[in-house]
């Protein structure tokens, strides 16, 4: 176009793009090839950005000679004298129509996923909770402890999956857990389970920010609810008071760190952790391995168990 904005030159590409028979366009100001009129707050900044970076680019909606509207990428360049004065502007179009419609046949095909992986995780969620609830109904009428026992461990590891799937469709991003909501949700139902009081044990909770997939949290919530298990069972005896303390922090090479503690009368010295009869630490050690991760217990002060694993 010329510096006052009337068209001065088209290709055959461009008649034809538009509808037009060659020259059809000539004189005419661009104007009447959108697809309505642009607003103002978009004409300005299009001006703005040709005069600051001497041209602009991007999707305009346009409309052929016949009257149909179709999505075009446009190029539009100043041209200036050796001034440094605007004398023309060159304006590049193509029709991008069928790759946005494509587009948004992604996006709502996306959607529709997205809809259908939430109703999963969330009729997954529900139909552990009905197990949970039918060991539930059924430890009711053990009388035998130890039988009584194992159904609520039973119960707690299936509510600790339960609660991975509750995260998954609650949370925004369905590939991802936010840890620190999870960990916090499975403690308190631990405390609940065992009837401890947060005046007796202190629970703290630091996870800074982890985010991990479902393939990891399963097995890392697991691994947590054995071990808090394992100390609100054992560690505090006789009415005894103290703190569990659970820690979950990204590491600088791609891995994860997982403390759990307590302040209690410490793991027997005598017994070796990888090497129990107890199904809890069996579950630990299987799930670790599962992780490709490694686990350490430090016995010097109260029980510490330190896992360290990848995503």
């Amino acid at each position: 176009t010329s510096a006052d904005g009337t068209i001065t030159y088209t290709n055959d590409a461009m008649d034809e793009l538009f509808g037009y028979k060659k020259g059809g366009l000539i004189g005419k100001y661009p104007s009447i090839l959108n697809a309505g009129p642009t607003p103002e707050d978009v004409t300005k900044r299009i001006m703005e950005a040709i005069k600051k970076e001497g041209y602009w680019e991007g999707e305009i909606q346009n409309k052929r000679k016949d009257g149909s509207d179709f999505i075009s990428y446009a190029k539009i360049s100043a041209l200036k004298d050796n001034d440094g004065n605007i004398i023309n502007y060159l304006s590049t179009q193509h029709d991008i129509t069928d790759r946005k419609q494509a587009e948004e046949q992604i996006k709502a095909s996306l959607r529709e996923k997205e809809i259908l992986l939430r109703e999963i995780h969330h009729r997954v969620k529900n139909n552990l909770q009905i197990i949970s609830a039918l060991l539930d109904l059924q430890s009711k009428h053990v009388k035998d402890k130890e039988a009584f026992e194992m159904f609520r461990e039973s119960q707690n590891r299936i509510k600790s999956m339960a609660l991975i799937h509750e995260q998954l469709y609650q949370f925004k991003d369905l590939a991802k857990i936010n840890m620190a909501e999870y960990i916090q949700k499975l403690a308190t139902d631990l405390f609940y389970s065992y009837g401890v009081g947060r005046d007796r044990i202190e629970l703290k909770l630091k996870a800074h920010d982890v985010l991990l997939g479902v393939n990891t949290a399963i097995p890392c919530g697991l691994i947590i609810n054995e071990l808090v298990s394992n100390s609100l069972k054992h560690a505090f005896s006789d009415g005894m008071e103290g703190e569990i303390s659970i820690d979950l922090r990204s590491n600088n090479d791609h891995t994860f760190r997982l403390i759990v503690s307590d302040s209690g009368v410490g793991f027997p010295k005598d017994l070796d952790f990888r090497n129990t009869e107890t199904l809890g630490l069996q579950l630990v050690i299987t799930l670790v391995k599962q992780l490709k991760g490694t686990i350490e217990l430090d016995r010097s002060t109260g029980t510490t168990f330190k896992v360290t694993f990848g995503d």
